[in-house]
């Protein structure tokens, strides 16, 4: 699907509509987050998204991941949808994800699945890792293909390695969905009561691509700043420079016209349903 440049407005300004209800909540319950990813580097550079991006991420340390987990069926308004894999059997990432109720973003690699299909914000738990970049190497190395696993049960293959995603399809065989989720989550928090000083957000699909780029120090992040938005404030980490420099080199450059354009091979968009004919969740 080629979508018009009113339709990714559209998308992002209800991916807006999204963060400012999780930033409500974690005001409100005093949960710490911060924009990520792309999503900061807009801010910064934008004061709102990068002008062709169409999705939006936020970083949570894990302890305010897991209460938010635990309590957002209650916390998030109506309207709303928090969905991963433990509210959604068929969700495949092991992310979550806040969906608008009365909309429709359907991604070519999860079309098929019994999920909420709205437009929907990236909520990424943030981890501890390793300090020691050879047992960094070797966990993320692992959990890459613990992630390629779960995503191939579901005929998906989130790298762009074939022989990666010949073996995710062919290893995927010798485990249950179950047992696939609990060793990458097991993996991904396996220094939570160890802190080291470097974190990152290893179940996030960027992970899936680096060893080295989105590991950071956690100095980086500390007490959230705010920053605009979209003509909203909202929370960022202390050192937003020294993480974008770290990711993207010279962050405040545009990148080739080549690469200005949408990454989440969207198949179906609608920002706005009837609401008598749209549903919260098909699961």
């Amino acid at each position: 699907m080629k979508i018009t440049a009113e339709q990714l407005r559209a998308l992002q300004l209800k991916q807006v509509e999204a963060l400012i209800e999780i930033d409500r909540v974690c005001r409100q319950h005093n949960l710490r987050y911060y924009l990520a990813y792309g999503t900061l580097l807009g801010a910064l550079r934008h004061k709102g998204f990068i002008p062709w991006d169409d999705d939006l991420d936020i970083m949570m340390p894990r302890k305010n991941y897991e209460m938010l987990l635990q309590n957002g069926p209650q916390w998030i308004g109506e309207g709303f949808f928090l969905q991963n894999y433990r509210t959604t059997p068929e969700c495949s990432c092991q992310i979550t994800e806040l969906r608008v109720d009365g909309t429709v973003m359907k991604q070519r690699s999860s079309q098929s699945l019994n999920m909420h299909h709205g437009v929907f914000i990236d909520i990424l738990p943030m981890d501890y890792i390793s300090s020691n970049l050879f047992k960094r190497s070797v966990d993320r190395f692992v959990l890459r293909a613990l992630m390629t696993m779960c995503y191939a049960k579901f005929g998906s293959y989130p790298t762009k390695n074939p022989l990666f995603a010949l073996m995710g399809k062919l290893l995927s065989t010798l485990f249950s969905m179950r047992t696939l989720r609990n060793m990458t989550e097991k993996l991904s928090m396996k220094y939570e009561k160890k802190p080291t000083g470097m974190v990152c957000a290893p179940l996030s699909p960027y992970a899936l691509c680096t060893a080295t780029k989105d590991v950071l120090s956690e100095d980086f992040f500390g007490e959230p700043t705010e920053v605009e938005f979209e003509g909203h404030s909202f929370y960022a980490p202390n050192n937003p420079d020294a993480i974008l420099r770290q990711i993207y080199g010279e962050y405040m450059q545009f990148p080739p016209e080549e690469k200005r354009k949408p990454t989440h091979h969207i198949v179906e968009l609608l920002t706005e349903l009837n609401p008598k004919t749209s549903s919260s969740c098909s699961s």
